[in-house]
């Protein structure tokens, strides 16, 4: 309903502008109409006429009555949408599979997740298309579009991409949930979800510092070590950490001396020791054996192990000193016979 004010206070009604009737711009009234906001109860809908004069209608109890069906489209922000399946973009990068121009009204998809093979029009929740300077051109979402797809094609019905733009897709596929297997619960490659580390069988050997994958038996063990197990018998190997072949010390003492002197072995720890004597030209040499702390005192035992009272001169001669024996030291001192130049080489093995 219409009112004018005369400019005594009140609020008056005026007769020319009545619900349902012609609308008149200007009355003549000296003062602007004063229009309420207010309307009228019906309990069903007036039919208007173009260029009718309108009230708002209302319910029984007061309340406006609207009409809830929307026409046109309604812009979505994509981030009021799921985004908790695979997510395509330009890059790949943070992503779950690539998206590409392929024409005007078209966008390629390829290197889908594991498991997924296409991508069909009821999988895409929205399109983002983004031009070159980072500019999110238009939104595209299900419901506003037609969209079709022949699994690794979407066309978008009416869209105008560009060669340059590029596209970010939003899907409903669901990603894997970390916890759909558990710890001792029956696991099933072709549909089981969860990390599962891979290896491969194979026999080569990668260098220092490089990257290699972890190594597999044809049986599906992991080798632990290629030393350690023999995946031909299905055993491990034992090795001595420190093998009787290894457990002992060669050394020359003499290499073609030629002056009269004494050598020493050690032989704490040892229990055998084999003494070559070779080119022995003019020269003569005796062992002893000492015990003493103070490595002074020794005594000479030739006679018991060379069978003689010395080494002879000019010729070879091996001492085998095979009986374990607590000795601190060996003494080999050899002396020149008289007869010439001296000359000799002394070798000493002893084991441990």
């Amino acid at each position: 309903m219409g009112y004018a004010n005369y400019g005594y206070g009140q609020l008056l009604w005026n007769a020319l502008h009545l619900d349902d009737s012609a609308l008149v711009l200007n009355d003549g009234l000296t003062k602007p109409l004063t229009m309420m906001i207010g309307g009228v109860y019906r309990s069903g809908a007036t039919s208007y006429t173009n260029g009718d004069a309108a009230v708002l209608h209302f319910t029984s109890d007061g309340k406006l009555k609207t009409d809830a069906s929307i026409s046109g489209d309604v812009n979505v922000d994509n981030t009021s949408l799921s985004t908790t399946g695979y997510i395509g973009k330009a890059s790949g990068t943070n992503a779950d599979f690539t998206t590409a121009y392929a024409a005007a009204t078209q966008i390629l998809l390829s290197g889908f997740p594991s498991g997924i093979s296409a991508i069909e029009a009821d999988d895409v929740v929205s399109i983002q298309q983004v031009d070159t300077t980072g500019a999110v051109t238009n939104t595209y979402t299900r419901d506003d579009i037609t969209l079709s797809s022949d699994g690794t094609t979407l066309t978008v019905a009416g869209a105008a991409f560009a060669a340059a733009d590029t596209f970010i897709v939003t899907t409903n596929i669901a990603r894997p949930s970390s916890g759909a297997d558990v710890d001792d619960t029956v696991f099933t490659p072709a549909s089981g979800q969860g990390q599962v580390i891979m290896g491969v069988v194979t026999t080569d050997e990668v260098g220092v510092a490089d990257k290699g994958a972890i190594g597999m038996t044809v049986g599906r063990s992991m080798k632990v070590r290629d030393d350690a197990y023999d995946s031909l018998t299905q055993s491990n190997k034992t090795a001595e950490v420190n093998p009787l072949n290894m457990q002992y010390v060669n050394e020359t003492l003499a290499d073609g001396a030629s002056t009269a002197t004494s050598y020493y072995v050690n032989m704490l720890g040892a229990k055998q020791l084999t003494l070559q004597f070779m080119t022995m030209t003019d020269t003569t040499a005796t062992i002893s054996f000492t015990v003493d702390p103070d490595e002074t005192d020794y005594v000479d035992v030739t006679l018991t192990y060379a069978g003689a009272a010395a080494v002879p001169a000019d010729a070879n001669a091996i001492v085998i000193i095979d009986t374990p024996h607590a000795i601190r030291k060996v003494k080999i001192t050899t002396t020149d016979d008289g007869g010439g130049a001296m000359a000799y080489t002394i070798y000493a093995l002893r084991n441990y």
